[in-house]
Parts: structure tokens; C-alpha cells; sequence
């Protein structure tokens, strides 16, 4: 028995690329079910019924074209009049405010953090001076978010404020875009992949760390401060690299994820690694990097090298469920592999099952793959501009560890 099935898809009018889709980790088993899908220059926020249809709730575009409005209005909504194409977005949850949201960026650089229930643009986060091509949560604090741009730059943000925390870069930083970035389980780390070929991870300094925590404070948004951030050069450019390779891969790095202490990074050259910096008995940043503010880590364990077939094509995003059994990953044919994952052994060289949407999506790339919170459906976007949903065959309830909160899904908390 295959352990994914399709069950249902749908095409954007548009018919441009979809990039970027992200289900809202936020809501418990009992209430709908939100995914944030983007392409073109827009957002689209969709509902997954009981029976696992999609239906169409709003749509964000670039403001300069539209407001945010119900999907049946007419306006330039799939116009794509425009070029800024959005390549990464996010969920966030405020605890103070109960505001759900969405946070994307693309094209021109600039990451705009939207109310998903009220549809208003919360605030704009300007700084990077090129393409924004993810964007990844912090672990534990949900208004805070890490952005890896073209710009050569990860730039640390909080939805409660307009200006960046910290910029992650420096002289000995990537040579080339930031493809790729996500945080350690911890939140002490933030991993990159980047264009050069390189994976990188940067330790999280008590200044940075100050700058999250007084952001997510209560106190901080009972008082209405704002961190004055005027020069963020001056205040806080974090160069501080804990460990660095340019081992694992001999072209780019388009997708970089913890699991736990390892790192499952993807390039282009259709291979995905799990590895650790240092020895297995190290800690995530290796052995120099977690003991030493002034030395890297530069030694890399290989642990297993997945061949993906068709994996090729650069931007392509995979996933791991939340209970850490599957790893998905889409390619440019269409498919979907499936690596099991198990705490007993190492998982296999080629894929345990491929997934076939070519029917469904004509054999177009597919961009990025996206579990829901407790793991049962799996969403996936192409560039035929087409949402796929899959359901996990053998899928049993179970509380997920992940961003378990009493929140639905419309942005206010559950009683």
C-alpha cells in the first residue's frame, strides 16, 4: 500500500509559477484547516474542508495593484501585471494580540506581514537589497522570523517591530544569494545554504538573543516601545559563524532544515545529505563551533547521501513531517519522492515511494512541499500554477509537538 495518495487539486487562474506554501501550524485537529499559497505577486489563502476540498477564502497582492479581497471580486487579482513574484512566505502568531498572519517576500526584496483575519497589512519589513527567497519561524517565539535573500544576508525580524533585529552576514559570509535558511530546535543557531556551494551555520549572540527576547516580551508591547535600531550596520551585524563547509555539495544549496542536531541540506545536483558538523557526540555546531567564540567548525560527518531522481532543477523545497517519519521532496518531472525516515537505521539511497501528480500538474516542477501541522494531509505547489493536496495513507492522531497552541484558525484563541 502507497503511503500517499492524491486527493484533490486545484489550478490558480493566473497560470504563472506557485513558489511558496505553508499550512497555518497554529490550529488544532478540530478546526479548519489554513494554507497560504504564493506566486505571481500574490497570496492566496485557502481552507481545507473535512472532505479535503479547497476552497478559495482571500488573496493578498502587491498594494500598489489591490487590497486584500475575497476571491470573488474581480479587480487585478490574477492580473500578474506586475513582476515582483513571491518566492517565500510564513505563518506567525502573536500570543498578546491573537493575530494570526502571514509574512512574504520576493522579487523587490521587501517582506510585508499581513492580519490574516482582517486582511490589513500589519507592517513592512524593508532592508534587503535583493530577492527574498525563504522565510523561516523562529522555534519558539512566533513573531519572530529569519529571512535568506539574494542580498547575500539572513536578516532576523519581529512582527512587533519595523526594523530588522540583526543582519547575519560579513566578510567571511556567503559569496553568493542565500538560497536557503532555517533555525536550530534550540534557537542558538540559524543554518544557510547558500548559491556558492556552501552551508553555513551562525550562533544566535547574547545581543541578538536580548533583541528577540524584549521583542516577544509582553512588556515590550504593553509599553509600546520600539527598539531603536537607526544603523542596524551599527547596532547589531552579526558575524559570528560557528561552523562552515563547502564538503557536502558541488552546487547550490537550495534547502537546509535541522533534524534535531543534523542538517538535511539539498542541492542541485540531485542529492540531499544528512549530516553534522563535528563528530556524532558533538553538539549542533560541532566541537570548535559550541565551545569556541573565535574558531569554526569546519569538519563535516556524512551520514547518508539520498539520491533524488530528477532533482536537478534549483528552488526546489522539501519537508519532514512532524512526527519525523517521511521526508518529501518535489522534482521537475512532476513527482514526489518519499524517503522513510526511522530512528533504527539510516534511510535507504533512492526514494521508498514516488507520488505521480504529472496527470495533475503536466509534468511541471514542483516547487516546494508542505506537511500540515499533525501531519496528515501534504500540500505541494508547481509551475503550472497548480495546489496539490495528498493525504497520508496510514495516518493515525497523535499530539503534535509542534507550535501546539490553542489558536484557531482564524486568528483568535480557542476557548
Amino acid at each position: 500500500m502507497a503511503p500517499f495518495h492524491w486527493v484533490k487539486a486545484c489550478i490558480e487562474s493566473h497560470g504563472r509559477p506557485l513558489y511558496a506554501c505553508a499550512f497555518n501550524p497554529y490550529s488544532r485537529p478540530e478546526h479548519p484547516l489554513h494554507l497560504a499559497v504564493a506566486g505571481i505577486n500574490q497570496v492566496s489563502i485557502y481552507e481545507i474542508g473535512e472532505d479535503n476540498d479547497i476552497h478559495p477564502k482571500s488573496t493578498f497582492n502587491d498594494p500598489s495593484l489591490s487590497t486584500f479581497e475575497d476571491y470573488s471580486g474581480e479587480g487585478n487579482r490574477a492580473s500578474g501585471a506586475r513582476t515582483n513574484r513571491i518566492y517565500a512566505l510564513n505563518w506567525l502568531y502573536d500570543d498578546r494580540t491573537q493575530q494570526v498572519m502571514v509574512a512574504f517576500g520576493g522579487e523587490n526584496g521587501v517582506i510585508r506581514v499581513v492580519d490574516v483575519s482582517s486582511g490589513k497589512e500589519v507592517l513592512i519589513h524593508s532592508g534587503h537589497g535583493n530577492a527574498v527567497n525563504e522565510i523561516r519561524v523562529h522555534p519558539t517565539q512566533y513573531t519572530v522570523y529569519a529571512s535568506a535573500s539574494k542580498d547575500m544576508t539572513v536578516r532576523i525580524w519581529s512582527s512587533r517591530t519595523p526594523v530588522a533585529l540583526a543582519v547575519v552576514a560579513g566578510f567571511e559570509g556567503h559569496r553568493d544569494q542565500i538560497l536557503s535558511c532555517d533555525w536550530s530546535p534550540c534557537g542558538s543557531y540559524l543554518a544557510s545554504g547558500s548559491m556558492d556551494h556552501t552551508v553555513r551555520l551562525w550562533k544566535i549572540t547574547n545581543e541578538i538573543q536580548n533583541r528577540i527576547d524584549t521583542t516577544s516580551s509582553r512588556e515590550y508591547l504593553y509599553k509600546g516601545e520600539n527598539l531603536q535600531l537607526h544603523n542596524l550596520e551599527e547596532t547589531c551585524y552579526a558575524s559570528d559563524q560557528s561552523a562552515c563547509t563547502g564538503d557536502l555539495h558541488t552546487n547550490y544549496v537550495d534547502c537546509v532544515r535541522f533534524f534535531d542536531q543534523f542538517l538535511l541540506t539539498k542541492s542541485s545536483e540531485n542529492v540531499l545529505m544528512i549530516s553534522k558538523f563535528g563528530d556524532f557526540s558533538d553538539g549542533v555546531a560541532g566541537g570548535y563551533g559550541g565551545k569556541s567564540d573565535t574558531m569554526r567548525e569546519t569538519s563535516i560527518s556524512q551520514f547518508a547521501q539520498l539520491h533524488i531522481p530528477n532533482g536537478d532543477t534549483w528552488f526546489l523545497k522539501f519537508d519532514v513531517d512532524p512526527k519525523k517519519e517521511w521526508l518529501l521532496c518535489g522534482v521537475s518531472t512532476g513527482e514526489i519522492h518519499a524517503w522513510h525516515l526511522s530512528p533504527d537505521r539510516l534511510p535507504s539511497t533512492e526514494p521508498d515511494s514516488t507520488i505521480d501528480c504529472s496527470y495533475v500538474v503536466q509534468a511541471r516542477t514542483i516547487r516546494q512541499v508542505a506537511f500540515e501541522p499533525h501531519g496528515r494531509l501534504i500540500a505541494c505547489v508547481s509551475d503550472d500554477a497548480t495546489l496539490t493536496i495528498l493525504e497520508r495513507t496510514d495516518w493515525k492522531p497523535f499530539d503534535s509537538p509542534v507550535r501546539d497552541q490553542s489558536i484557531s484558525s482564524s486568528g483568535s484563541a480557542a476557548e
